[in-house]
């Protein structure tokens, strides 16, 4: 009795070792851990052998495996993992993404190469900017990246910004780096209409070893934008609303009031007291409190900041899809300027066939502005903020606007 107990059991060990040493189907589905969207083209590998497989479009993928046989799955940009099937019919599989700087992001003549393979590189994602109320998305990359500099050439809100990577490398030619949007150069003016949450991530290279594959271009560095692309297999609506004022950062000067503008006046000229039409002017306006805060009157206390956006993507079997529409409104800290922007932008890819994929990128922008009608590089009498302190304070506004710089009797 005990001789045949052992001889079932031998058998039945027999039984389940042919069974684990047999082919089996596993399907499954490969994404990504921090969102939970599918990975595309991801590789599928049985450990040990040369039977391999890719997902397809929403994730998926089939193969055949020993019961026992342990899967690789690897993905640009993600960490490689193994997983032992055990027998079963069905793996699901999330990858975790590595660093953005080792992914394949910048492409220039031949193969693309990893950030970290060319040089000094540094990335900002889409999370470091999207919640700064700027209008200017190079404003949003103020203290974002080591080495850079950003500066605006006043306070105008249509004014462009300049750029600055590790100081400036030139003293007549450019010193302004080299701007690619989606692996296409394109000039700053470009690049500051642009809406902080259609940019996926800003990548700025640094040194001659990241910025040589541009050529003499990039000799200031560049300036690496991604839009983003179309993800998830459910269309994914998205909305934003932003609001933030303005200020002047530091303005010391401080314009005489009437009482004591007629005291200067009268500490320069003594004899002044003893005019009988000039104390009677001096009277009339001390008196009746009638004056203008010129520097109040030019300069907003603080400038509203306002833009909103919204955006759907998505992505199917062999379309992905982004679109948004974008609109912004910022005043200037000078009074009566303004720039009201609109834009929308459409990324679409359509995969035709395994080996063929085209697409449309679509970006366009309309803008209205009001600017000061001076030039401050100009005769200063055309800059109101110069004007302000030649103009008395008992002055009227209304005579002020209406009155040409050639005859006006209260500047002195």
């Amino acid at each position: 009795m005990k001789r045949i107990t052992f001889v079932f059991a031998l058998l039945a060990l027999f039984v389940s070792q042919l069974a684990l040493a047999q082919n089996i189907k596993v399907t499954g589905t490969v994404k990504d851990a921090s969102n939970g969207e599918p990975l595309i083209e991801a590789s599928v590998v049985v450990l040990g052998t040369s039977v391999a497989t890719v997902t397809d479009a929403n994730g998926n993928y089939v193969i055949n495996a020993p019961a026992n046989a342990t899967l690789e799955f690897r993905y640009v940009g993600y960490t490689t993992k193994e997983v032992a099937i055990n027998g079963r019919t069905k793996v699901d599989v999330e990858l975790e993404d590595e660093n953005v700087l080792d992914a394949a992001i910048v492409v220039g003549y031949g193969t693309a190469r990893k950030i970290s393979q060319v040089g000094s590189a540094q990335a900002v994602k889409t999370k470091t900017i999207k919640d700064r109320p700027v209008i200017n998305i190079g404003d949003a990359l103020q203290g974002a990246v080591a080495g850079l500099q950003v500066y605006s050439s006043s306070g105008d809100p249509s004014a462009a910004v300049d750029m600055r990577i590790r100081g400036v490398s030139s003293i007549n030619a450019s010193r302004a780096p080299l701007y690619i949007l989606d692996g296409t150069p394109v000039l700053s003016s470009i690049f500051t209409t642009l809406n902080a949450n259609d940019i996926e991530n800003i990548v700025i290279l640094k040194d001659a070893a990241s910025t040589a594959i541009y050529g003499s271009r990039a000799a200031n560095g560049v300036v690496y934008i991604t839009t983003k692309k179309g993800t998830g297999e459910i269309p994914t609506v998205r909305a934003n609303f932003n609001f933030g004022v303005s200020s002047v950062a530091r303005n010391p000067v401080r314009f005489a009031n009437n009482s004591e503008y007629f005291q200067i006046y009268e500490m320069t000229d003594p004899t002044l007291v003893n005019d009988p039409e000039y104390v009677a002017k001096r009277d009339f306006y001390v008196g009746n409190n009638i004056g203008t805060n010129w520097k109040r009157y030019l300069l907003h206390s603080k400038a509203p900041t306002m833009g909103g956006d919204v955006s759907i993507s998505g992505r199917g079997k062999i379309v992905d899809y982004y679109v948004s529409l974008t609109a912004n409104r910022q005043n200037g800290i000078e009074r009566n300027t303004a720039l009201n922007r609109y834009g929308v932008r459409s990324n679409i890819n359509v995969r035709v066939t395994n080996w063929f994929k085209t697409g449309l990128n679509l970006g366009l922008t309309y803008q209205t502005q009001r600017i000061a009608s001076y030039n401050t590089t100009g005769n200063s009498w055309y800059n109101p903020l110069q004007m302000a302190t030649w103009i008395y304070p008992y002055a009227s506004i209304r005579k002020v606007i209406t009155t040409t710089t050639d005859n006006y009797e209260g500047s002195g």
